[in-house]
């Protein structure tokens, strides 16, 4: 009885101890940005969509998620590049900003706003194959007229927004504070200048900002 009893133990011991060599293998795919992306460049592959449960949430760039503007998110495309989404299967397109991270699932390369997805006729579907191609690294031409700001920070605590906001003040000349109302809450945006195109707001912020402000993007001013 008493050799039943130790071999029961052994058998259990060398069970665990097996388990603990059986390596991890993670389903969630990784995200692995580029820094530099050229005009032109393409990708094919699955396109989903996500929308009303978002709605308001702050996306990867600092920029709150608004499921009816012209927005996606990628997991190795750099943020603020535009890019021209083509479904495959009706041939329609539009043209979007990558301004968050995702899509999480294998074989998605890209996860699109409500209004990107509505444009490419998919909301029905849910996933399509797409395909993408990259059509200004940066920036992307939009109403005449417009001026355009750098954004630096953005938050909900007033106090938090209005100490960041004179800390930068040592450094630039313009920083003002711009609050947004997502319908449940405030975010109060520090931004830095007010430029005529937003290839100078995109210099400067390079010549300039980048020296103090590691995380920032362009944005049209409201």
């Amino acid at each position: 009885m008493k050799k039943l009893f130790f071999l029961v133990i052994f058998l259990v011991s060398f069970y665990m101890q097996s388990c603990s060599y059986i390596p991890f293998v993670s389903s969630t795919p990784s995200i692995h940005p580029m820094k530099s992306v050229n005009v032109g460049y393409t990708e094919e592959g699955l396109a989903s969509w996500y929308g009303p449960q978002f709605q308001g949430q702050l996306t990867a760039s600092g920029e709150i998620f608004d499921m009816y503007k012209l927005t996606a998110a990628s997991r190795t495309l750099p943020l603020n590049v535009y890019v021209r989404v083509t479904n495959l299967d009706n041939n329609r397109s539009t043209v979007v900003k990558i301004n968050d991270r995702g899509p999480f699932v294998h074989g998605r390369i890209i996860d699109l706003s409500y209004e990107a997805a509505k444009q490419l006729g998919m909301l029905q579907a849910g996933v399509v194959p797409v395909k993408i191609t990259v059509v200004s690294p940066n920036y992307y031409v939009l109403a005449a007229n417009e001026k355009f700001t750098i954004q630096v920070g953005a938050f909900t605590d007033f106090k938090n927004a209005f100490d960041y906001r004179n800390y930068l003040s040592r450094y630039f000349n313009l920083v003002y504070i711009s609050s947004f109302y997502t319908g449940r809450e405030t975010y109060y945006r520090v931004r830095v200048g007010i430029f005529d195109s937003q290839q100078q707001a995109q210099m400067y912020a390079q010549n300039v900002v980048s020296s103090i402000v590691k995380d920032y993007f362009i944005v049209a001013k409201d």
